[in-house]
């Protein structure tokens, strides 16, 4: 029985093959590229991102007897995400990193609007830039159509759906 293990890092992403010990028997990495806009939003490509992850699949289970795999896990970049079209499953959005600080004014709204401890308490989140909602929010201020068909999808969560077409992580604001 062998695993697949995906970390879709901020600086670089890893996929490995382990046996059921723990012990990694195969590997292989590439850089996560960051890209800017024009207004010095920060972002990633999520097709970029999904080949990356594709071919290093392909590297890693490659060196290993592929058969053998039964199961896969992803982890990723904390509350960087994107939005996808619901019906056709393309990426209405780049991914926007969770470092990325342009969403703060939505953030300040929340915590303005919402008692901060009540939403600790029932998220474990603190108001920040940081949360997927005041991403979303930011999204949907620079254009308000853009929601009418979308879902927010983790980085793993984009990945798990590219991988088996099944959209099991959203938010919805």
């Amino acid at each position: 029985m062998l695993m697949i293990g995906i970390d879709i890092g901020t600086t670089n992403s890893k996929v490995g093959v382990f046996d059921d010990t723990g012990r990694m028997l195969s590997q292989a990495s590439r850089q996560t590229k960051l890209y800017v806009h024009r207004d010095a939003s920060t972002y990633f490509d999520p097709l970029r991102i999904w080949t990356d992850v594709a071919d290093m699949i392909k590297e890693a289970a490659g060196k290993v007897e592929a058969g053998r795999i039964v199961s896969i896990g992803i982890t990723s970049m904390a509350e960087s995400g994107l939005l996808l079209d619901r019906k056709t499953g393309e990426p209405i959005t780049k991914i926007v990193p969770w470092s990325d600080r342009s969403s703060a004014p939505q953030a300040q709204l929340l915590e303005a609007e919402d008692d901060p401890l009540a939403r600790f308490l029932a998220s474990g989140l603190h108001p920040s830039f940081k949360l997927s909602l005041a991403k979303i929010l930011w999204l949907k201020q620079r254009d308000p159509t853009v929601m009418s068909h979308a879902v927010w999808l983790s980085v793993a969560g984009y990945i798990a759906y590219r991988l088996t077409g099944v959209m099991a992580f959203e938010i919805r604001p």
